[in-house]
């Protein structure tokens, strides 16, 4: 049966929004065989996430296909549906998402992410076109790159960080430490930073809390860099070379922006490095912060941006993690 304008439009967009934002150097991006669903990719940040996706437009009685299909068919760590939003479809698929569940089948469930579509969205409507397409946008954007792939970095983690300390980037120093070397003990540390155990602690802790260090699920007291923290540091990167006159993609500002980061292109100054200063009252404000924090931790505490080789641990794709998405 031949797609539709709107079937093909929604699964040609869905993947390019992935494919457009990868230029952020926060993931690669590539393609993979679609086999028997409508788009299928790969998003590599440390992992290799498989995504595989299916578009619903005209028959409402594909939906329940479209799930099992989804749900039994694919291995992929991601399943995306992208349906048309009427009362009929998702009552459809709730009615197949119960029954499965009821089945035992809710770890897979948990991986599905359902994107709706206006009812009306016509592929022929240039400006149906382009409204959707940044609908898509910061949908994708939103549920799928900061809640999985940058596993849940946000806005207000990254400005505890950021205004949190009273020795500049000292943070974000040991949270590269930790992602390039591993952590070891706080002694280990402490001989790297030169600053006191309880200093350390407490800095680890502010990590911890913001979600940029995780632990074991063993309850061993070892720590090492989540996904938002490599988030994170990708973007320190980016800011310091920005700092030395490198041009920001277009798609990292993106990214700043729903961080509530306004980018400040025109940003070039000597950078002197207060204890005591806060600042990031305003988003403009916020962005100088990160970037006097990316080019203090390399100035202050000798971080090394060119040496971003990220290190992950196996829990991080265990079946336990997307139950907190």
């Amino acid at each position: 049966m031949a797609e539709s304008a709107e079937h093909q439009f929604l699964s040609e967009t869905f993947v390019s929004v992935l494919e457009k934002m990868s230029a952020s150097r926060l993931y690669a991006y590539r393609e993979a065989e679609r086999g028997k669903f409508d788009f299928s990719c790969h998003l590599t940040e440390n992992w290799d996430y498989s995504l595989d996706g299916q578009t619903l437009w005209k028959h409402t009685e594909g939906v329940d296909k479209d799930v099992r299909t989804l749900l039994v068919a694919s291995d992929a760590q991601i399943r995306v549906y992208v349906a048309r939003h009427t009362t009929k479809n998702r009552n459809t698929f709730y009615e197949a998402a119960r029954d499965f569940r009821s089945h035992g089948h809710s770890r897979a469930l948990n991986r599905l992410k359902v994107f709706w579509v206006p009812a009306d969205f016509d592929a022929d409507d240039e400006p149906a076109r382009e409204l959707l397409a940044r609908q898509l946008a910061g949908e994708v954007t939103d549920d799928l790159l900061f809640n999985v792939v940058f596993g849940r970095l946000s806005a207000g983690a990254v400005r505890a960080i950021l205004i949190g300390s009273g020795m500049m980037a000292l943070e974000t120093a040991v949270l590269h430490h930790i992602a390039t070397s591993g952590f070891v003990n706080f002694s280990e540390l402490r001989q790297r930073f030169e600053v006191s155990p309880s200093t350390l602690r407490d800095r680890v802790a502010r990590l911890h809390m913001s979600r940029f260090l995780i632990q074991p699920r063993d309850g061993s007291q070892v720590y090492f860099v989540s996904p938002a923290g490599r988030a994170y540091l990708r973007l320190c990167e980016q800011l310091a070379r920005h700092i030395r006159g490198e041009d920001l993609p277009e798609q990292t500002c993106d990214v700043l922006r729903l961080l509530e980061i306004e980018p400040d292109l025109e940003f070039r100054r000597n950078l002197s490095f207060s204890e005591t200063w806060l600042g990031g009252r305003t988003p403009i404000a916020m962005f100088q912060l990160f970037a006097t924090v990316a080019a203090g931790a390399a100035l202050r505490w000798g971080v090394d941006w060119n040496q971003l080789s990220l290190r992950a641990h196996p829990d991080e794709l265990d079946g336990s993690r997307w139950l907190e998405l």
